[in-house]
């Protein structure tokens, strides 16, 4: 490596923020499992599906568009939702091979006294910035991870439980 590249002030700052942003979720997450009984992954997902019209049921594919997630990680983090009985899941009567999800009673309650996730936060920060600068920053990240090997691995939510 160039002597050079690595006293680039601006990678500091780029590792620095990376930190930060694992250090939020990390210490998020343990916050919400002792408080709450559930994991900063499925708090996200929960207010994910809390967006938009109140009483509003989505589909899976609905709910992974809305916390920019792939649908079998949704999936997943429902499946334990449902089991804290936070989350509904119901059938369509026209369609039943489509379901749909809502809170619980449960689950609206939790929300109301929990804070908000550092996922929701990050994706408020990213609406600030101007679609061009979003599609930049998404190209430079995805070429940065591909340059070093780490675009393999699923993007899974941070610190899902397995």
């Amino acid at each position: 490596m160039e002597a050079s590249k690595v006293s680039d002030k601006s990678i500091g700052v780029v590792l620095n923020s990376v930190r930060r942003l694992i250090r939020s979720y990390r210490l998020f997450s343990r916050e919400v499992e002792k408080e709450y009984g559930i994991t900063g992954a499925q708090l996200f997902v929960l207010q994910a599906l809390d967006q938009g019209a109140p009483g509003q049921v989505l589909t899976i594919n609905e709910l992974a568009d809305r916390s920019f997630t792939h649908q079998s990680t949704v999936s997943e983090v429902v499946a334990r939702l449902k089991t804290k009985k936070l989350v509904v899941q119901r059938k369509s009567e026209e369609d039943l091979r489509k379901t749909f999800l809502s809170l619980s009673s449960t689950g609206k309650s939790l929300l109301k006294r929990a804070p908000r996730s550092p996922g929701a936060k990050l994706v408020e920060g990213l609406l600030e910035l101007s679609p061009k600068e979003r599609s930049q920053l998404a190209s430079l990240l995805s070429r940065v991870l591909h340059t070093g090997g780490l675009d393999r691995e699923p993007a899974e939510l941070f610190f899902q439980e397995k």
